[in-house]
């Protein structure tokens, strides 16, 4: 048949998708996929691969072809499509979607103190929402949140626990910071903290650790009576130390 002058060439599939292959597909949006960067990988066929970020968080390294042509849409976590959207319901679910982006989405506001540091999720968790919710139920009360037993463990069933906020604050890094203080209260009672346990010792006795903050660092001579300072480390690492307590 004679080719008709003025036609529009029509692009076959297979043409299209070699037209593909050659594109940037930075940061272009392929239904739960949004492709990150380009990955090198030794194949025959000289294929293309993108690493990608799933709206669940995850990542994934896909075929081009297999983006631009819809084949794959997502890490694999819509195989339980069905079970996650009875899920979406729960809170559990944005436990986990929370768990996730803490561990892998670098524009998190807390991925700096997860994933930053080298925190990540179980396989189990990463891949499946019915199987975190499984090992873990729902929360206790809605005063509770998931929590890591080993503060620099990752998260997977034998280091989970639903925990409050209190005891969540004591499980926390001890900053360096948090250097040992001498007190006296209104009274003239002497108090001396180890490093780290100024915020255990205002919350017993229902101070503010901001005041106190501001005392120890000179910013305010008392505070509701309670004066003192923090105590040097060279001295705090000498027996004068052990004396004072």
């Amino acid at each position: 048949m004679p080719k008709m002058q003025g036609a529009l060439s029509v692009c076959r599939p297979r043409q299209r998708i070699n037209e593909m292959k050659g594109m940037d597909l930075t940061n272009q949006k392929f239904s739960q996929l949004t492709a990150q960067r380009l990955v090198r990988k030794k194949n025959k066929r000289n294929l293309r691969y993108w690493e990608c970020l799933c709206d669940c968080g995850s990542t994934t390294v896909v075929q081009a072809s297999k983006l631009t042509t819809g084949e794959t849409r997502s890490c694999g976590c819509l195989k339980g499509r069905p079970v996650m959207v009875e899920l979406r319901n729960r809170r559990v679910y944005y436990v986990w979607k929370g768990m996730m982006g803490r561990c892998y989405k670098k524009s998190h506001r807390s991925y700096h103190n997860y994933g930053g540091r080298g925190i990540s999720v179980c396989k189990r968790w990463r891949e499946s929402l019915t199987l975190f919710y499984k090992d873990t139920g729902d929360r206790p009360t809605k005063n509770h949140s998931i929590d890591r037993i080993d503060n620099d463990g990752n998260y997977c069933p034998e280091n989970f626990r639903w925990a409050t906020h209190t005891e969540q604050a004591n499980n926390r890094r001890v900053k360096h910071t948090c250097k040992p203080a001498r007190l006296f209260d209104p009274n003239g009672v002497r108090y001396v903290l180890r490093s780290g346990g100024l915020s255990s010792f205002c919350r017993e006795l229902k101070l503010s650790k901001s005041g106190i903050s501001k005392v120890l660092t000179g910013k305010a001579h008392k505070y509701k009576g309670w004066s003192g300072s923090y105590i040097h480390p060279e001295i705090a690492q000498t027996h004068a130390f052990e004396s004072l307590l």
